[in-house]
């Protein structure tokens, strides 16, 4: 199991957050030509990716090589000037980010400072579903244990460890149940292991992960597939062996 930069090392997993899922599958993920640009900057030009349903991808570039701004597209807090984000088959460009059925979890967690860990993690089913107080309190909890994080759902950010508050944002992503996990770099700061998106994997079921880092992940076999944006860029995302041999020919060529 995964310890944060806290040393937590606890074991406990409550698997009722799997069988909430019922069994359902993450989403199959299509970016099909994807172009964004502000004013004359061209911040994505003509991405294409088929990520599968319940599928685990990193997608690795430097900074300004437009990760983020693929991850916003995807999320829905932008929209590109030309191309389609299917989900299952379904054009979802124009839909709003609520109704994508999907969590992020930000880079710098995004927490709210007034809020205990509960409260924050309660936060997306207080604004999206009408579950009775038990069946919240439930789900919160549920949540709280798959991160690790039981029995501090009365402290306030300010009152965790940076590892502790990472995992805080992982749960309030979590804790709808999305079909897809968008993970902007929330591991780099105080997470040196990146364990986590394994963890989940291995506990929770239900989505599919996409992780958008700069380098690749240690060790390599942490995703499934990965691709690479900037002039190594591929359309179809590889097994991260294969992916870092091709990095590695790349650079040598200077490319």
């Amino acid at each position: 199991m995964p310890s944060g930069a806290d040393g937590d090392s606890s074991r406990m997993t409550d698997r009722s957050w799997v069988s909430d899922r019922g069994g359902s599958p993450g989403a199959a993920l299509t970016l099909e030509r994807l172009v964004k640009r502000f004013g004359s900057v061209l911040a994505v030009d003509r991405v294409s990716l088929e990520i599968p349903s319940g599928g685990f991808v990193t997608l690795l570039g430097p900074s300004g090589s437009g990760k983020t701004t693929t991850l916003n597209l995807i999320a829905g807090f932008l929209q590109p000037d030309a191309g389609e984000i299917f989900f299952d088959g379904r054009p979802i460009s124009r839909t709003p980010t609520h109704r994508r059925d999907l969590g992020m979890v930000f880079q710098h967690y995004a927490l709210f400072p007034h809020m205990s860990v509960f409260q924050n993690v309660a936060f997306p089913l207080r604004m999206r579903a009408r579950l009775s107080k038990a069946e919240l309190t439930r789900r919160v909890e549920a949540t709280l244990a798959l991160v690790q994080l039981s029995g501090l759902g009365g402290r306030y950010p300010r009152q965790l460890s940076g590892g502790q508050q990472q995992r805080v944002a992982m749960a309030r992503a979590l804790v709808s149940r999305p079909r897809l996990l968008l993970m902007d770099e929330p591991l780099e700061a105080n997470c040196p292991s990146t364990r986590w998106p394994r963890h989940l994997r291995e506990n929770a079921s239900g989505f599919t992960l996409v992780w958008f880092k700069r380098a690749l992940p240690t060790p390599l076999e942490e995703s499934h597939a990965g691709t690479h944006f900037g002039p190594c860029r591929w359309p179809r995302a590889l097994p991260l062996t294969r992916l870092a041999g091709r990095l590695r020919h790349a650079t040598a060529a200077g490319l």
